[in-house]
């Protein structure tokens, strides 16, 4: 329970970053997890249907698409959607690291992190519902 409503708040932040401000949804993840201790323990629980980050990816995943998604045609298509997760749960691992590792690098610093690890010309966008 308290995991959900930890994710409703995530989710805000996701929802207010889709139109393509990777570095803002960086910033306000690593702000809104590094102020609470708590909340970053809880999101580290595993409820049986993975642990709070897993759910972080996963909407992350679902909510944003790669500026080139619309490019790939039949296979390419699956190729790409595990690109998507690749790159993703990439991120969520750097984030899970922070935490571990006892939060030393300010939000900001992780943000850019986080940020310079994106590809490069392969932004997050808005949604397109055909992925």
């Amino acid at each position: 329970k308290m995991q959900s409503e930890i994710m409703v708040n995530i989710q805000e932040i996701i929802n207010n970053t889709t139109g393509g401000d990777s570095m803002g949804f960086f910033l306000q993840l690593f702000n809104y997890i590094g102020t609470n201790e708590v909340q970053a323990e809880i999101l580290s629980f595993d409820t049986g249907a993975g642990t709070g980050y897993e759910y972080i990816g996963q909407s992350i995943h679902k909510n944003y698409m790669l500026r080139w998604g619309e490019k790939f045609t039949g296979d390419q298509v699956k190729q790409y959607e595990y690109y998507r997760y690749y790159i993703i749960f990439g991120c969520i691992a750097v984030v899970q690291n922070w935490v571990k590792r006892g939060k030393k690098e300010t939000p900001e610093e992780m943000a850019k992190i986080a940020f310079s690890l994106l590809p490069r010309e392969k932004m997050y966008l808005k949604p397109d519902e055909r992925y």
